[in-house]
């Protein structure tokens, strides 16, 4: 009797966010899981069972977002909790010209007819100026962040973050024993004056 094929794991790092955004139609979409992390687990559930995600996030993240990952098989154990009390949140507002907007959010909500939602009064766009060399943040993915279990994963890919993650982990994942990584950095990371780090 033939034992059942294991299912493949793909391991997928990067962030985590509740998204709001504004599409090209004008239609809200509000608290939704999002996150370049979030966004490739889902695009690799169609090919894959397992999908685990590797992120690090506070207990409102985590929280906000664990029912609908769980509900869609996607595997929330390698999550690393921080301290902090908000929840992590992104925006994006597609323009009328096909751009994306993640600036402002009030600007945009004004434009639709739409109250800001309170969780967006305090947003900051994302800074994408961090100099080479900079200490990373806090939602940076460390060596030790890499659960024990990595090994059994048969790939992961790099989704786009800081520099300091996406320098640091491809060199371990592969001393761990996998293969298969893949990266796909931020802008900013393609810098060329960080062809000297």
């Amino acid at each position: 009797m033939l034992e059942p094929r294991r299912q493949p794991t793909l391991g997928v790092i990067g962030p985590m966010r509740i998204a709001y955004g504004i599409g090209p139609d004008d239609r809200v979409h509000l608290s939704q899981p999002g996150g370049s992390a979030l966004y490739a687990a889902g695009g690799a559930r169609v090919w894959v069972t397992g999908v685990a995600v590797l992120s690090r996030a506070t207990g409102a993240t985590l929280a906000a977002l664990s029912p609908a990952l769980s509900a869609n098989g996607i595997e929330t154990t390698s999550i690393r909790l921080i301290p902090g009390s908000e929840a992590e949140t992104e925006f994006h507002a597609i323009t009328g010209s096909g751009g994306v907007d993640e600036t402002r959010p009030a600007s945009h909500f004004l434009r639709v007819g739409q109250p800001l939602p309170k969780e967006l009064l305090a947003y900051r766009p994302p800074d994408r100026s961090a100099p080479p060399g900079a200490p990373p943040g806090d939602l940076a993915v460390r060596l030790e962040d890499l659960p024990s279990g990595v090994s059994r994963w048969e790939a992961v890919h790099l989704t786009p973050m800081d520099y300091f993650s996406q320098a640091t982990l491809p060199g371990r994942l592969q001393e761990l024993g996998l293969r298969r990584i893949t990266l796909d950095p931020a802008p900013g990371v393609m810098d060329p004056a960080r062809r000297l780090e």
